[in-house]
């Protein structure tokens, strides 16, 4: 399942290009805001903040058969995170976090795909 905030942006890119109407815009645009109320209510009721709610809600489809991505996994990367406050910007932080963050992840999602999972992890908007 992709982030609220991607399927919303296609949406409206969906819609700007003509490929849905107004009508069905809307009905999606409402299903929407239903899904980004019962994340709320699941993120509240897993005691996650939103950066490690965003962390846990891409990792969990990624997870390998028999592995789970738990709350606590989550918080540890959100952690990871929070020690490089300006990886955006400073290449030797950005380094660093990847290195840290691929021991990480490569054993819940295995070799094939860390790196784009990693990329997405570090594309995500952080609060």
């Amino acid at each position: 399942m992709r982030l609220i905030g991607e399927r919303a942006e296609s949406l409206r890119q969906s819609y700007e290009d003509r490929q849905i109407t107004t009508q069905e815009a809307l009905v999606r645009f409402e299903e929407l805001a239903e899904d980004f109320l019962n994340s709320d209510k699941e993120r509240i009721s897993l005691g996650l903040d939103e950066n490690s709610f965003a962390i846990l809600s891409l990792l969990k489809p990624e997870v390998k058969p028999g592995l789970e991505m738990e709350p606590d996994g989550a918080k540890e990367i959100n952690v990871l995170f929070e020690s490089f406050p300006d990886y955006r910007w400073d290449e030797k932080q950005e380094q660093l976090l990847k290195r840290k963050l691929y021991k990480l992840i490569i054993p819940l999602v295995g070799n094939e795909r860390f790196t784009d999972i990693a990329d997405g992890l570090l594309r995500l908007s952080r609060e």
